[in-house]
């Protein structure tokens, strides 16, 4: 099967949530996902994750380090 690209900005959100959580960034983006908020970002990047789990949902994240 093959794995859909992430989007810049997407990656760009994810590096921000890295920076902020360290080694617990999975954790923070899957709180995010699941309570549909993402008070520590700016709109544009909450907007990005949103799409990032539309498209590739929490299997693709179980998969990142």
């Amino acid at each position: 099967m093959r794995q859909i690209p992430i989007p810049s900005d997407a990656q760009f959100a994810i590096n921000e949530l890295q920076r902020a959580h360290g080694p617990k960034w999975k954790e923070k983006l899957l709180s995010c996902w699941a309570r549909v908020q993402y008070p520590d970002l700016e709109p544009s990047s909450a907007d990005a994750l949103k799409r990032l789990y539309k498209s590739h949902g929490t299997t693709w994240l179980s998969k990142q380090r």
